[in-house]
């Protein structure tokens, strides 16, 4: 889960509940609209605002970031503001924004806007905000460095929550109409990609004020509300709830103008449906995650193998572990870890025998700032019998094996057939090594994500990793681990991982540390003690696969497992197109 939270693209839309399939056009030009099937839990009316997932998918590209970047993480001119102006002591980034931009409905794009998203973004970090509709999960992660931050993330916050308005924050300020200053408390080298990851965005304060006084279901939000008007390439034309939703392009956009007419998307719930309807000519692109069977079966058909596309990606499988007893000991924990045969799991989940798997929590993104990542990491060793004289060191005693541990599937959008054969290979190794006596498997919807229906100890995520520096890549999870200790009832979010202090506290060193080798080294320690303590266990990163049919051209699916969260980048979606079929 990434940021926002970073759990495999998937895009979503209707403008009928029936795809009409694609036949032959007698015109050498082809009709603009390009159809998308996707997975609905990654695109409810709150995932298209800019605060949920806004790093990803459609919804990135409906409102302009303060700051873009090309694939080497260089700012480029396709944001609202090139490069900042750092000042000497590294304390005040300072941005001046094009006086071009405007939103879809004409008006002007202003740095009071910019201003507004950010200090919100903040107040999504408030304790009694923070988890709604999975609102303010990064927030902390990358915000909390600016002056005034840190008192709206405070657990005893005097700041009053509000869903639909922003934080008081005096590190960030609009001087004028096109001027933005942000002011951090320590010197960060690291922020500028901090902004480039989670970017505060151009929209009307009044738009996401629309919300004050309103209770929304996962169908409506602030963004499906008539007249909102949108700052990127392409604008809302249309929700359906659980069917769909239409965008059109923005004519009122600053940047390359888009060439498609319409992207349509449809949802649907699972791959092997959406992949018999691409099969059927019904949809232009899958942003689906496809599984290692998932391919071998496209691969026994000519039309979808010859419409597989391989993209890179770096999706980390991850099995995340909850506070939740007995998981608060890290006996268990590391028990677990250590009847877990890493090889066999990866295999079976990547589709094949020798998957390269990982031991400590890796990034794949070439780092900016020269650390070396996982190369010295002492990893914890697979051994059934050195995981049961672990487990036999629990403060729980013989009785830990009767502890429920519940294993929980598909969330936000992972792959839930992939999750089953996890989480049955996982029921397996506890039972059977282990010895514990009740593993049960769930795969439940959850509404409110501060109250979980019951104790969800495990549950297999994909961690997406695109921050481009060391530092930023683990402080991408670690704000999730708790500040204290978890009381017996054990936390109030499905989201928290297990205590580890030392982890958290290694953190606070790494981002003061007075150079950058230093900082290195610091966090060298904390890749090995977050493998030691197992905040989480790490497996393998997963090969992104999408279907794109054969007249469809120009979509880049580079760096993800589809391709819109990268359409921002240059050429991107204005290179797409439908070619005559």
């Amino acid at each position: 889960m990434q940021r926002k939270f970073y759990l495999g693209f998937l895009v979503a839309l209707l403008a009928a509940t029936t795809l009409a399939a694609c036949g032959p056009t007698s015109s050498s030009s082809a009709k603009q609209d390009l159809r998308v099937l996707a997975d609905p839990s990654f695109y409810g009316a709150s995932d298209l605002s800019p605060h949920i997932r806004a790093y990803a998918g459609l919804g990135r590209l409906l409102w302009a970031p303060l700051v873009a970047h090309d694939a080497k993480w260089n700012p480029t001119a396709d944001g609202l503001a090139p490069a900042p102006d750092v000042s000497s002591d590294g304390l005040t980034y300072t941005f001046h924004l094009r006086k071009d931009g405007k939103y879809s409905d004409g008006t002007p794009i202003t740095a009071h806007d910019v201003e507004f998203d950010l200090r919100y973004d903040i107040m999504t970090g408030h304790p009694k905000v923070k988890g709604t509709r999975l609102l303010g999960t990064t927030a902390n992660r990358y915000y909390a460095n600016i002056v005034g931050a840190a008192a709206v993330f405070d657990a005893n916050s005097t700041v009053t929550p509000n869903e639909f308005d922003a934080a008081p924050v005096a590190g960030v300020k609009a001087t004028d109409d096109y001027t933005l200053q942000i002011q951090l408390v320590q010197r960060d080298p690291g922020f500028i990609y901090a902004l480039m990851v989670d970017s505060p965005s151009a929209v009307k304060p009044a738009d996401i004020q629309r919300g004050k006084g309103k209770t929304y279901t996962n169908d409506q939000y602030w963004t499906t509300e008539p007249g909102v008007a949108f700052s990127g390439p392409l604008a809302l034309q249309s929700y359906t709830p659980n069917q769909g939703f239409t965008l059109v392009p923005n004519t009122n956009y600053y940047g390359n103008k888009v060439k498609l007419q319409h992207v349509t998307v449809t949802f649907v719930k699972d791959a092997a449906t959406a992949i018999t309807a691409f099969q059927n000519k019904e949809a232009d692109w899958l942003d689906l995650p496809l599984g290692g069977a998932d391919v071998q079966n496209i691969n026994t058909d000519d039309y979808l193998k010859s419409a597989l596309v391989q993209a890179d990606t770096y999706n980390v499988q991850q099995l995340f572990i909850t506070p939740y007893k007995p998981l608060d000991d890290i006996h268990v924990r590391r028990a677990i870890y250590m009847a877990i045969n890493k090889q066999s799991l990866a295999d079976v989940l990547g589709g094949g025998a020798g998957q390269k798997f990982y031991s400590p929590i890796v990034s794949h993104v070439t780092n900016t700032d020269g650390c070396p990542t996982a190369n010295s990491i002492t990893p914890i060793a697979f051994d059934a019998n050195a995981a049961k004289a672990e487990l036999a060191q629990s403060k729980y005693g013989a009785a830990v094996k009767d502890i429920p541990i519940n294993i929980e599937l598909g969330l936000f959008g992972q792959d839930l057939a992939l999750n089953k054969i996890e989480g049955q290979f996982l029921q397996q190794v506890l039972q059977q090594t282990l010895g514990f006596t009740n593993v049960q498997i769930h795969q439940d919807t959850i509404n409110d994500f501060n109250k979980p229906p019951f104790p969800y100890q495990l549950w297999p995520n994909a961690q997406g990793d695109r921050e481009p520096d060391l530092y930023g890549f683990l402080n991408n999870l670690v704000p999730l681990i708790p500040t204290q200790d978890i009381p017996a009832t054990g936390p109030s979010t499905l989201f928290t991982l297990p205590y580890a202090p030392d982890v958290t506290n290694l953190m606070k060193q790494a981002f003061a540390a007075p150079t950058l080798d230093a900082r290195c080294q610091v966090l060298q320690k904390v890749l090995q003690t977050w493998v030691d303590q197992v905040v989480t266990i790490d497996l393998f990163t997963d090969k992104g696969f999408t279907l794109v049919a054969p007249w469809v051209k120009g979509l880049h699916t580079a760096n993800g497992s589809g391709g819109f969260e990268y359409l921002y980048l240059s050429p991107g979606l204005e290179d797409v197109t439908i070619a005559a079929h």
